[in-house]
């Protein structure tokens, strides 16, 4: 199917890996025909191996630096050329819309808002000129904060077409002039329904454009997290948790370690993924007297994750509410563990929920409760036909729901307006 307006995406860099979930709708949107210039803050050329980036890389432009030369001649061009209306209505949105802020924001935070968002937005001229070189009519930004910022000021400037899809970040931590951008935009996009009910209560005035499209794995990925499965599952090591993702406080790992205390003797852990907390996580197992069953892998590229998807027992999703409130949405890593024929526990925040259903799609357990998911831990690794039943019922609903290779398309719908 071809589709003949283009649109224009900006992400904040590409390719990236903690954000996997949007390479895949972006190859989804191209493979289901879709035209696409897909703008970035930072951009690297796409490993060979990894078919999904290489794919798109050909649609990539990186955005130049807020004190390049070229930013600077399209923010003097804008102002020359473009009636006091629209200067008043652009000076609303870069001056004054941070500040507005939600709730009981403290000032400092919206001084803070403010301070990041003067500074990206004059990009947003240079992409406005950009658009309309190209001829483009829509655009959409992944994230509601700085990426939303620069889109919409080209769009505002430009008078295309605005929407953005919002994810966890964006909408707990740094709503960084969130009404602004949700009554500016033709549609909003959300990944969880937890976070559709936050947006609308929050901002009930766009409660009638806001939506919720899951993200997926791609037809061929589940394919191949599978193969790699059924290769290994006579080998599949008995009582080996897993846990991938970032070492950062939202992931909740120190929650598994103290947990890990609870079982000592009776289940090993394999920790992949890098981060800030690596060097705490490590001195807080050896405080807790259980390093001698956990290995900490580092970060590894995508195609070795399902490797050990296909030799553990179980992932583990210890996802907490951080400090300052950043949260997961769904973690991605709970729709390749299912792919991957592996039984997933995780905790009981946020979009988790909404795939994993305790002891039908996987074990649920109280976030930031040792001792709970220790029992959850224990309950799965005790019961082969719990095991049998949550993988079957995982598998089940991803091929049900998740895939990305349809949720995109409606996602395009949603963004080009046949679905109002």
């Amino acid at each position: 199917m071809s589709h003949s307006e283009t649109i224009a995406v900006v992400i904040r860099s590409f390719p990236s890996q903690t954000e996997r979930f949007i390479l895949r709708e972006l190859f989804a949107l191209l493979t289901a025909g879709y035209k696409l210039r897909i703008y970035a803050m930072d951009v690297n050329e796409a490993d060979d191996g990894d078919y999904v980036a290489r794919r798109i890389y050909p649609f990539v432009v990186e955005l130049p630096k807020v004190n390049s030369p070229s930013v600077a001649s399209s923010v003097i061009r804008s102002q020359l050329n473009f009636n006091i209306g629209l200067k008043r209505l652009l000076a609303h949105f870069i001056f004054c819309a941070p500040l507005g802020g939600v709730g009981s924001t403290p000032l400092w935070r919206r001084l803070r808002w403010l301070r990041w968002h003067l500074a990206h937005c004059p990009v947003g001229f240079w992409l406005a000129e950009e658009l309309q070189h190209h001829n483009v009519t829509r655009i959409h930004a992944h994230f509601g904060h700085i990426t939303a910022s620069i889109a919409l000021t080209a769009a505002l400037t430009s008078g295309i077409s605005f929407s953005m899809s919002a994810h966890a970040y964006d909408i707990y931590v740094e709503p960084i002039a969130m009404r602004e951008k949700l009554l500016k935009a033709s549609v909003v996009v959300t990944c969880t329904r937890a976070n559709l009910e936050h947006l609308r209560n929050t901002y009930s005035e766009a409660t009638g454009k806001t939506h919720l499209v899951y993200h997926g794995l791609l037809r061929d990925e589940v394919e191949r997290f599978s193969n790699t499965a059924f290769g290994c599952l006579p080998f599949r090591e008995g009582a080996t948790l897993l846990f991938v993702g970032r070492l950062i406080p939202k992931k909740g790992v120190d929650v598994l370690l103290r947990a890990l205390k609870r079982l000592r003797g009776k289940v090993r852990c394999i920790i992949v993924g890098d981060g800030p907390l690596k060097s705490n996580l490590q001195s807080l197992a050896t405080q807790l007297g259980v390093s001698d069953c956990i290995t900490f892998i580092g970060g590894v590229r995508h195609e070795e994750v399902a490797k050990y998807y296909a030799r553990a027992s179980a992932l583990v999703v210890p996802s907490v509410i951080a400090k300052d409130g950043d949260r997961d949405g769904l973690p991605n890593v709970i729709l390749e563990s299912a792919a991957s024929l592996l039984p997933i526990i995780a905790s009981d925040i946020s979009g988790i929920p909404e795939f994993v259903e305790d002891g039908e799609t996987g074990l649920l357990f109280k976030a930031g409760d040792c001792d709970s998911l220790a029992c959850a831990i224990e309950r799965l690794l005790s019961s082969e036909s719990l095991r049998k039943r949550v993988t079957e019922g995982a598998y089940n609903k991803l091929l049900t729901s998740f895939i990305a290779d349809e949720n995109a398309k409606r996602l395009g719908k949603l963004i080009t307006g046949v679905i109002p």
